[in-house]
């Protein structure tokens, strides 16, 4: 909106590893709740953070299963998951945000769930490269995307 700014922030980190995204976002964060979603899937469906949400009571972390496969890029984390975090990072020199899920025993929506909030799977479509992004463009009004 405008007016908004938007806080940057950095895991200062040379190696790609979304794990130290995610701690920082955790460290950073100021309100309850956390939704994490990598930067290469441009059509994350609204209901389905939606369904996140509202599955997140009781829980420290929320993921969607999607083929066959929890997806924690496209997950909320409860602030309470970061000493949880912390731990991982001090005990692993490569930890994944797929371990902290199974550290954190997450709630999974089972793919039926994620179906309902999303049948075509575009939230879990990646965008590498150009073509790619050009492919996806007539999905990003598809009905589904409110």
């Amino acid at each position: 909106m405008k007016g908004e700014r938007v806080k940057v922030i950095t895991d200062g980190r040379p190696e790609p590893n979304p794990f130290w995204g995610l701690l920082a976002a955790l460290e950073a964060l100021q309100t309850g709740w956390l939704f994490l979603c990598s930067c290469d899937v441009p059509l994350i469906r609204p209901a389905l953070i939606r369904s996140l949400c509202a599955a997140k009571e009781g829980a420290l972390a929320v993921a969607p299963t999607w083929g066959g496969t929890p997806q924690p890029l496209a997950a909320l984390y409860s602030k309470n998951a970061l000493h949880a975090a912390r731990q991982l990072a001090a005990r692993e020199a490569n930890p994944s945000p797929k371990r902290l899920l199974n550290i954190l025993a997450a709630r999974l929506l089972d793919e039926d769930a994620v179906k309902n909030a999303d049948p075509g799977g575009f939230s879990f479509m990646d965008v590498d490269t150009r073509e790619t992004l050009g492919s996806l463009e007539p999905f990003a009004e598809a009905p589904d995307a409110l």
